[in-house]
């Protein structure tokens, strides 16, 4: 997503959003509120980068209808893509 694409979601101005993400300009508590509804995560992802439950929701909602035989194909894409980004390998 874009600085532009961020700031139209988020309902706040290009420039701004730009401030925020080089640390040049700080974030209210309402900014942080539209943030976090616009990139669809939690304000406490925000803060401090780290996911709570909140934050999977989304994720478990899209792998809810798989099958078992779904499920076990998706885990061994993500064993791959995990791999593939330099994460522990998994057995």
């Amino acid at each position: 997503m874009t600085q532009d694409e961020l700031a139209e979601r988020a309902n706040l101005s290009s420039q701004y959003v730009g401030c925020v993400e080089s640390g040049l300009k700080g974030l209210r508590e309402e900014t942080i509120i539209k943030l976090s509804k616009a990139l669809q995560v939690s304000a406490d992802y925000i803060l401090f980068g780290t996911a709570g439950g909140e934050d999977y929701r989304q994720f478990d909602d899209m792998i809810r209808p798989l099958s078992g035989k779904e499920l076990l194909g998706l885990e061994e894409m993500v064993k791959v893509y995990l791999m593939a980004c330099g994460h522990a390998e998994w057995d």
